[in-house]
């Protein structure tokens, strides 16, 4: 298994343990997570070492339709055919769609971070966020990043509040010793515009949640935010690990993320209920 496959389990394993999470484990060993929230990136199929059968995406697919939960699954070098091939033939039937991520690693470095570590600012202010107040106005920073891309001024008030499932997550998430929220906070308005979740495994820190507002993209204030959360992380645990997407993969390349020694681009099923 792969640092970064090993890595993700361990995230999952990690989330699955927080309140009003769910977790569980098929028979070959693979693992079920849902955070309750219903979007697909939410919840998670976790193939194990074994690569999974098509027994266990069926045992997938009652865990999260028990729940009516779509999930996604990442297909990491371990998948066997069988899987594989379960998971082409619901994408055939038009029960799941796929989509690619790319498997990246970065060994801290303090001179690669250093450039990136944000200095003081009279805009924007960079912090790790505590607290249920700041967690909830981090998860509605996360939502409305991901899910506001056209910056019209109706979409952005439309996700301006998260679902209720997922500001109790990151409040359980800001709660719990091995994960930390960052945002990077507008001065002027106090809101917050770009977020980032950073979670303690025994394979390294694991990377989730970077997004920002359409309204302060291209501004660099993500990666200057990974270079504060970085900053912070623990010396013990060098390795640093994430899936990117399409989209984010430049600005993890810029920051010296590398798919070298990893899966690589890997296709991720995203599964209806």
């Amino acid at each position: 298994m792969s640092p970064v496959h090993g890595g993700v389990l361990a995230a999952l394993k990690l989330f699955g343990s927080l309140p009003g999470c769910a977790l569980a484990t098929t028979r070959d060993g693979s693992l079920l997570y849902a955070s309750g929230t219903p979007e697909a990136g939410e919840n998670y199929l976790g193939l194990g070492e074994s690569g999974g059968t098509r027994e266990t995406v069926d045992a997938a697919r009652a865990f999260f339709s028990a729940r009516t939960l779509p999930f996604a699954c990442p297909l990491f070098g371990s998948a066997s055919p069988e899987t594989r091939h379960a998971l082409e033939a619901l994408e055939t039937s038009k029960q799941a769609s796929r989509t690619w991520m790319t498997c990246m690693h970065f060994t801290y470095d303090e001179q690669k971070i250093t450039p990136f570590i944000p200095t003081e600012s009279q805009a924007f202010a960079f912090s790790r966020l505590q607290g249920e107040p700041q967690a909830h106005a981090w998860a509605d920073a996360a939502w409305g990043g991901f899910g506001d891309d056209t910056g019209s001024s109706a979409t952005f008030e439309a996700a301006a509040r998260s679902p209720e499932t997922f500001r109790a997550f990151a409040a359980a998430c800001a709660a719990h010793p091995d994960i930390a929220l960052y945002g990077v906070t507008e001065n002027t308005t106090r809101q917050i515009c770009a977020t980032l979740l950073a979670a303690r495994t025994p394979f390294g820190t694991a990377i989730f949640y970077v997004a920002t507002r359409s309204e302060w993209r291209h501004r660099g204030l993500a990666t200057r935010l990974l270079g504060k959360a970085l900053a912070d992380a623990d010396d013990a645990l060098p390795k640093v690990f994430l899936l990117a997407t399409d989209a984010g993969e430049p600005m993890y390349r810029k920051f010296g993320f590398t798919d070298e020694g990893t899966e690589g681009r890997i296709p991720v099923y995203l599964i209806r209920p």
